[in-house]
């Protein structure tokens, strides 16, 4: 599974998060009788195959960056200094 993945700023106010991933799968089922629980139940035949996927996926994301006048939620509130009179 080839992927690619990669991320940029933008003017120091976005982030572009972006990728791709190319998915391929092959598989091969013979064909087979189900297990029957007692001898009295029908015996049951199913016909195995391939099944063959292939699947690009791809995304992307642009999320703002926190500025100077958005405070962090984890940053202290400054304190008022007290006022000479």
């Amino acid at each position: 599974m080839p992927f690619a993945q990669g991320k940029l700023n933008l003017a120091d106010r976005f982030t572009l998060k972006a990728g791709a991933r190319y998915d391929w799968i092959n598989v091969q089922v013979p064909d087979y009788d189900v297990l029957r629980v007692r001898k009295t139940d029908p015996q049951i035949h199913v016909s195995g195959g391939t099944l063959r996927y292939r699947n690009l996926s791809v995304n992307a994301g642009l999320t703002p960056q926190r500025t100077a006048l958005i405070p962090s939620p984890t940053s202290p509130t400054p304190k008022a200094s007290p006022s000479m009179t």
